[in-house]
């Protein structure tokens, strides 16, 4: 099972993933690579608070298997990188962009 789908299923139970969270720090360091500590946590911040917006959204309207959760899952492999790290902040920023456009063609 890949971390992203373990930490869903941890955070849904109450519980954090530390391997998901551990993940995301290592994410922010190569991102953020030597003594840019201030970067590293601005990027641990906004990964964990993306992550936690991308997993509100597979409780709410991506919940059910059709479009829309075809479209997380879309976003989610697209900004999976190196060692299967995913950017959340793209996934989440990917989403909101693609929901808009669904959103359109819909009408």
């Amino acid at each position: 099972m890949q971390k992203w789908a373990v930490l869903f299923l941890l955070a849904s139970a109450g519980a954090a993933d530390a391997d998901a969270w551990e993940d995301i720090r290592q994410f922010c360091v190569k991102e953020w690579p030597g003594s840019q500590y201030r970067m590293q946590a601005y990027c641990v911040k906004t990964q964990q608070e993306a992550a936690m917006t991308v997993l509100s959204l597979t409780r709410g309207e991506a919940k059910e298997e059709g479009d829309l959760r075809s479209v997380l899952g879309t976003c989610i492999e697209n900004w999976r990188g190196a060692e299967n790290q995913v950017n959340w902040r793209m996934v989440a920023y990917c989403y909101k962009t693609e929901r808009e456009a669904y959103s359109f063609m819909q009408q």
